[in-house]
């Protein structure tokens, strides 16, 4: 019986299987609404626009269909409706019904047709009319917002879910906030504004369908008394540029400009510093040049609110424009080449290209240059249907030097459909949008806060900071923000930002993320409040949803909820400023040298770079300028020096700063572009100072290679990739050779760029030379890509430049026809790969946030944190883990760098992304254990130099281990002409006098044995330059090997007139003035065993006439300084020689080194007695390939405390009579 059963069983299963194979089941629909979710296909719509009674209908739909692909979609009646997005199935489509209605109601139909059957969703719009004659309004607060009059208003007539745009007059900014409340802001370029009525309100208004609506506001403004001092800068020009606003008393001056006859968009005036209490402003003089226009200032007054302070009239210039020959050259194979042309080209060019767009300078697109006939040409792969925007921006030139105007010329549009929509969904997480952070809280109407107990207008119950009235006089302060907010979902983030300037031209804000403490109940927030910031109540915006439409402003809260800057002495919100430029040609050599002036008074300067371009080759030459240039002075106001070296032979032409940008340490920045109307300009202090200089070359390369480019003989083929994770499997190396009769620039290189089918470009990061002899060079570009950039991408080469100044560049195309492959294919395998991450507490606050893609196929996840001993990778489990985004809540408390690794399985392992923690409470301790401070009183006291727990820090301008000691300032000593020797004598009856030199160098074994030795008899001697900083010499000599040239040493002699800080092996080396320093440079030595090391000896001196006298010498080490230190001293004058243990090994490598005393082996009789101390130091260099820089330094100093009377016997000194300096550190090249 229990068979049968089963029997029946079975065959009931089988005809219902069968029967479900041979009968279908229908397919299912659905229809979904995206937008007001009501339940109902009923929607209620008001107008979007104050002035206009129509609606603007926008209702979004998704259509997913459960078996076949969707086919033709039709609304009725006629309306805008457009497909947005499609799944690779085609069972999924959204789409947007628009329309515009007039007040009444309207009915419509959506049919879609699935696999021939048709379906249909109905749904009926109501439009409904709003009466304006009966609104009223309550203004909530007033003040300032972003250099903006910003106000919110409460209206009472209003649906609450109705959002209207008002129609306001002048430049606004406006969002709903729910509850008929609106926040608007008007940019301060209004003289609405400044003209209040007669009770001393501001007027504002927006216009209805039939009038206007008016709004009163009491003026947030506050009236002044000052009156400012004026001065116009031109700026390489006649024509004024900037105008500089001087001797303000306060910072409440809010201004505003208008020009006749034309618009502007340029920023106004804006607050750039402070000092002794006097404020200073910048405002951009920018008018059209082809017309006539008055520009005027003006600024609240205490006795005349709208007082004019400035007035311009500029009148028109006329300019004579290019039009490019434009051909296009469509390739067979799917992509097009644009091609154009200019009869001449006397200022650079950009070009934007690409989906995104992206901008290029050159020497992207130039095929054929000589600097008065370039031609373009660059490729546009067009496979699909796209969009792609291409501009071409040139400057002209009528004759006049700087008679310039910017004209963007649209050169090819090809249309696109876009792909715009996109399905969120609900969970809690933030993503990267280029450099910002954005939280995906609340994007969907089904994820509003209004649909939580959280009340906006009552639901605030507290704010306060955990440091407040704050001193941020050179000093950055960490402080917390608590908030407390009455059933707010604590599940959900809230953002705040900080505005710190609020200036157009120099805005500074951070956006920080919160933290919900269960304890506590709070929101907390970590954030450094910057230094040097102006004082008054620190402008923030408290935002508790991604849309916006529910926000804080401080202005609008209580006292008690603001954040105060109650001292700041030294405000600084401009980026670093050229006080002084000096542009010259090297003797001797082919080298431009740049000598800046660089102030930045109170945050000082961090690092910056121009582009030099030559009036004949048009190449713009990138020199970067940062710390490590600098020569004398310190990063508040100093001297930097670099070089632009060019070819020899080569064509003599003028080069040109057309570039620059500078940045301070406080992330504010300058810069200047021919380009463009400067805001801020670094140059605008130098009047009338030419960016320009001639160059003229000591060899002249053939006129017949001026005439044609270089030609590309040879490009590598790239093997068929996979594309991992790891960086290295998405690197690429383009090995190519060209040729010209005249040879190839060494020191401009070339560029490899990649085109993709979606028009996204690369260029290549970095280019090296293989080899080159008089005719040929081989070049090696290397791009690592994106892990998702497309395949089937074409690659073009610009950039080879020919010693003749030509130009030349390859397209794909040209690539092709000249049997070369331009076309590269790989694979990419969908890895999890970490692309960026959130900003990392040391306190652990906030946890972390790691972006990427593909993050949810990691099931290997493990951190490493850099400050533990083992510093192995471990595991760490994420609090969420989504495909763009993993979140870890907890992360130990760390000061130094934490590394993090993703991986499917341990073969799949990506390269460990780094990550640099935000440390607080930076400021470095006072020192309980002194045993590493010297001196009686210890350091000095109190006046003198402080103890530290890594020695003593002294007070300028005491120095040395003790800080007992001070530099003498004496006239810099006569320059000799024959050796790089140094002759310092101080005194008249009583003299001294010091003698530093150079006596040669030893290669040594691995057991420090002598292997070879040179002495240096013969130098070539040139002075390079003299300035208010230092004085500076060259000496050079060669090394030889049995008659035989093997190496040469270049010494460069710079004497300090000024105390200064240099940067040296990433740390910084204080420099007291009167101080000769020695930069020494050798170039590529051959070593007789990879072993084996150089030696560089040195030998310095001290004496004196007086037979009354004592001297002594000590070596010893300095912990502080991480340094070995040497001391010579005669009476209370002496030298302290500071010889740093670190060096740069070939560029990049930071090393250590050492140094030794060669008293004993030098086979030399010292003289030591009372009256002399004498000292040879070897200095130890370990192998290097190019060269190697070595700098020591040289002063004198006077000592607190003499050597005592029984020092004639050669005794020892005490740890208080230390003095001098010597400072001592290596770089290899």
């Amino acid at each position: 019986m229990k068979n049968k059963i089963k029997v029946f069983i079975f065959i009931f299963i089988l005809l219902n299987l069968i029967n479900s194979q041979l009968t279908p089941e229908s397919p299912t629909l659905t229809v979904k609404e995206l937008l007001y979710v009501n339940g109902s296909n009923t929607f209620f719509v008001y107008p979007t626009v104050s002035n206009s009674q129509l609606c603007l209908v926008y209702i979004p739909f998704q259509i997913v269909s459960t078996q076949y692909q969707l086919s033709n979609i039709l609304i009725s009646p006629s309306n805008s409706s457009e497909t947005n997005y499609i799944s690779d199935d085609g069972r999924e489509r959204s789409i947007t019904y628009t329309n515009n209605h007039p007040p009444g109601v309207f009915n419509s139909t959506l049919s879609v047709t699935e696999n021939g059957i048709s379906y249909t969703f109905a749904f009926s719009v109501h439009c409904l009319e709003v009466n304006y004659n009966n609104l009223k309004y309550q203004v909530i607060n007033t003040g300032i917002y972003y250099y903006s009059l910003a106000f919110t208003v409460k209206f009472d007539l209003f649906d609450p879910s109705y959002n209207v745009t008002l129609r306001f007059e002048g430049n606004t900014a406006q969002y709903y906030m729910g509850n008929n409340q609106y926040f608007v802001s008007f940019l301060i370029n209004n003289p609405t504004f400044f003209t209040p009525d007669s009770n001393g309100n501001i007027v504002v208004r927006f216009k209805t369908p039939d009038s206007y609506y008016s709004i009163s506001l009491k003026s947030p403004f506050k009236s002044s008394n000052d009156h400012a001092k004026l001065k116009p800068y031109m700026s390489f020009s006649s024509i004024p540029s900037l105008m500089e606003l001087s001797d303000y008393t306060t910072t409440n001056n809010y201004f505003y400009t208008n020009t006749s006859l034309i618009s502007k968009s340029y920023p106004e005036p804006y607050l750039i510093s402070s000092q002794n209490g006097s404020f200073t402003y910048l405002n951009v003089l920018s008018v059209d040049p082809l017309q006539t226009a008055t520009f005027n200032l003006f600024y609240y007054s205490l006795t005349n609110l709208l007082f004019n302070v400035f007035s311009y009239t500029a009148d028109k210039t006329a300019l004579s424009f290019i039009d490019p020959n434009l051909t296009l050259d469509q390739i067979a194979d799917g992509y097009t080449e644009i091609l154009f042309s200019f009869s001449s080209i006397e200022y650079p060019y950009m070009i934007q290209i690409g989906s995104p767009l992206v901008s290029f300078r050159y020497p992207f697109g130039v095929t054929q240059s000589s600097g008065t006939n370039p031609s373009f040409s660059f490729p546009i792969i067009n496979q699909g249907s796209r969009k792609v925007a291409l501009f071409l921006s040139l400057f002209v030139n009528n004759g006049a030097d700087k008679n310039l105007k910017f004209e963007p010329t649209v050169i090819r549009t090809i249309e696109e459909v876009p792909k715009s929509y996109i399905l969120y969904s609900n969970y809690n997480y933030k993503y990267k949008v280029g450099s910002e952070i954005k939280s995906l809280d609340t994007v969907e109407k089904l994820d509003s806060i209004q649909l939580s107990n959280f009340n906006y207008e009552t639901g605030l119950k507290n704010i306060r900071f955990y440091h407040n009235d704050l001193k941020v006089t050179n000093n950055r302060v960490s402080n917390k923000m608590y908030i407390t907010l009455e059933n707010y979902p604590i599940g959900k983030e809230i953002k705040v930002t900080f505005i710190y300037s609020d200036y157009r031209a120099n805005e500074k804000k951070d956006t920080v993320y919160s933290t919900y403490n269960a304890t506590s109940k709070q929101f907390e927030f970590e954030f450094i409040v910057p230094k040097n910031i102006k004082t008054g109540d620190v402008s923030y915006t408290i935002s508790l949803d991604s849309l916006g439409s529910y926000s804080y402003h401080s202005f609008a809260l209580s006292s008690a909820y603001q954040l105060r800057v109650a001292e700041s002495k030294n405000i600084d919100f401009i980026g670093p400023l050229v006080s002084d430029l000096k542009i010259l040609k090297s003797p001797n050599e082919n080298k431009i040298l740049y000598v800046l002036e660089i102030t930045d008074s109170s945050n000082g300067f961090k690092q910056g770079y121009l582009l030099v371009r030559g009036t004949i080759d048009i190449a713009e030459r990138n020199i970067t300028i940062n710390p490590s240039n600098l020569y004398a002075g310190n990063i508040f106001k100093g001297g930097y020096f670099v070089e632009l070296p060019f070819d020899s032979p080569c064509n003599s032409q003028l080069f040109e700063i057309v570039y620059a940008y500078f940045e301070d340490t406080e992330g504010y920045s300058t810069e200047y572009d021919v380009l463009k109307s400067n805001i801020k300009n670094p140059f605008y202090l130098l009047d009338q100072v030419s960016l320009k200089i001639g160059s003229i070359c000591d060899g002249t390369t053939s006129n017949n290679g001026k005439n044609f480019p270089a030609q590309l003989v040879y490009l590598s083929k790239l093997p068929n990739l996979t594309f991992s994770a790891k960086e290295e499997s998405r690197t690429l190396l383009f090995n190519y050779t060209t040729s010209h009769q005249n040879g190839i620039s060494s020191y401009y290189l070339p560029k490899v760029y990649l085109a993709n089918t979606k028009n996204r470009y690369l260029s290549s990061t970095e280019t090296v030379i293989l080899n080159s002899n008089l005719t040929h060079t081989t070049f090696s570009s290397k791009i690592v890509l994106p892990l998702l950039f497309e395949p089937n991408s074409r690659v073009s080469i610009y950039g080879v430049l020919s010693r003749s100044g030509v130009t030349a560049g390859f397209t794909p195309k040209s690539i092709d026809d000249k049997g070369f492959i331009s076309v590269i294919n790989f694979q990419v395998n969908p890895q999890p790969v970490i692309t960026g991450s959130s900003k990392l507490s040391s306190t652990g606050l906030g946890g972390l946030w790691i972006y990427g893609s593909s993050l949810d196929l990691a099931t290997i996840i493990q951190i490493q944190y850099t400050d533990e001993v083992n510093g192995i990778f471990k595991s760490i489990s994420p609090t969420s883990n989504k495909p763009t985004a993993i979140y870890f809540e907890k992360i130990k408390p760390t000061t130094k760098p934490i590394n993090i690794i993703v991986g499917i399985d341990s073969s799949t392992l990506g390269d460990p992304y780094t990550i640099n923690p935000i440390v607080f409470d930076y400021m470095e301790q006072a020192n309980t254990n002194t045993s590493l401070c010297r001196g009686t009183p210890l350091c000095g006291g109190p006046d003198q130099g402080e103890c530290l727990s890594t020695g003593c820090k002294c007070i300028s301008p005491w120095t040395s281990d003790d800080c007992m000691s001070r530099v003498i300032q004496v006239p810099p000593p006569n320059a000799n002409e024959t050796t790089p020797s140094t002759n310092i004598t101080i005194g008249e009856e009583t003299t001294f006098t010091s003698i530093v030199s150079i006596v040669g160098i030893k290669e040594l074994d691995i057991e420090s044995k002598e292997v070879n030795r040179y002495i240096f008899d013969q130098w070539e001697y040139r002075e390079i330059f003299n300035d208010s900083y230092i004085s500076r010499y060259s000496y050079s000599s060669s090394i030889k090997k049995d008659s035989e040239q093997v190496s040469n040493i270049t010494v460069t002699l710079d004497w300090y007139k000024v105390e200064s800080n240099i940067h040296f092996a990433d740390e910084e080396i204080h420099i007291m003035p009167s101080t000769i320093k020695y930069t020494i440079k050798i170039t590529s030595y051959p070593f007789s065993t990879k072993l084996n090391t150089l030696q560089l000896i040195m030998k310095a001196s001290i004496q004196t006439n007086s037979k009354n006298s004592c001297s002594n010498k000590k070596f010893g080490e300095s912990i502080r300084d991480n340094s070995d230190y040497i001391k010579l001293q005669v009476d209370n004058h002496s030298f302290y020689g500071r010889f740093v243990k670190r060096c740069i090994i070939d560029d990049t490598k930071i090393s250590t080194l050492t140094n030794t005393i060669l008293d004993s082996s030098m086979n030399d009789t010292l003289s030591n007695d009372h009256q002399t101390s004498q000292s040879y130091i070897g200095i130890n260099i370990n192998q290097f390939t190019d060269n190697v820089v070595i700098d020591p330094d040289f002063s004198i100093l006077l000592d607190s405390n003499s050597v005592g009377s029984s020092c004639r016997d050669n005794s020892g000194l005490t740890k208080s009579q230390l003095a001098g300096i010597i400072q001592t550190g290596c770089i290899f090249y």
